[in-house]
């Protein structure tokens, strides 16, 4: 398996024109498969609590990157759909998932904008992709969250995470939740202080869908 991934690495340091987050290597670890990455997988479950709030739902993950997070999360989750726009870090999520032996995970390779299902979902997960630093992203952010509330069940939650505070400031961010809190009433909020450089200083966010 390791060797499999690691062709597709190669496959997109030769033909992926975009910005590659995990620079030639993985941008997020794995433990259950041994690979290390620049963000603890790990430490973000925990410190996020997602084992308690996923319990038994379905998942809409938005811009997964290798699909680590759900790889981890999945023997927790009634179902996740998980999708990024990178085509051959979505190769290596399918590659590792068929490895485990999960079955209750779609895979995809698209963007928020295309995206146009039917279902809506107990959680959408949003981690620091409300914007991008590879420039894809063209929604507004006032798109971006009236379409994160139309996929979001009645009653239920919008997980958000920041971008770093070196990249997304204080004002930003406060923007950013004035938008957020028109579709979403903010259940509670703090900071993430663990895990490395690229995890301190984050903002972490349980929302709830507003009618």
């Amino acid at each position: 398996m390791h060797y499999d991934i690691a062709k597709i690495l190669e496959e997109q340091r030769r033909d992926y024109k975009s910005y590659d987050y995990g620079e030639g290597y993985f941008y997020q670890s794995c433990k259950p498969l041994h690979i290390t990455g620049f963000r603890s997988t790990e430490i973000r479950i925990k410190d996020m609590g997602l084992r308690n709030l996923l319990k038994g739902k379905s998942v809409l993950d938005i811009g997964i990157n290798a699909g680590f997070i759900p790889l981890e999360i999945a023997d927790i989750c009634q179902s996740i759909d998980a999708f990024d726009i990178n085509p051959f870090l979505i190769k290596i999520a399918q590659t590792c998932a068929k490895f485990l032996h999960l079955d209750n995970i779609r895979f995809w390779s698209g963007t928020f904008e295309e995206y146009n299902g039917a279902k809506t979902y107990d959680v959408v997960l949003s981690f620091a992709n409300h914007s991008t630093y590879d420039r894809n992203t063209k929604q507004s952010i006032d798109d971006y969250f009236q379409k994160c509330h139309r996929y979001v069940s009645n009653g239920c939650m919008l997980l958000f995470e920041s971008h770093l505070p070196s990249y997304e400031t204080p004002e930003q961010l406060n923007k950013i939740l004035e938008v957020l809190c028109r579709y979403f009433n903010v259940e509670k909020s703090y900071k993430l202080n663990r895990g490395t450089s690229g995890d301190r200083g984050r903002l972490f966010a349980v929302c709830i869908r507003r009618g």
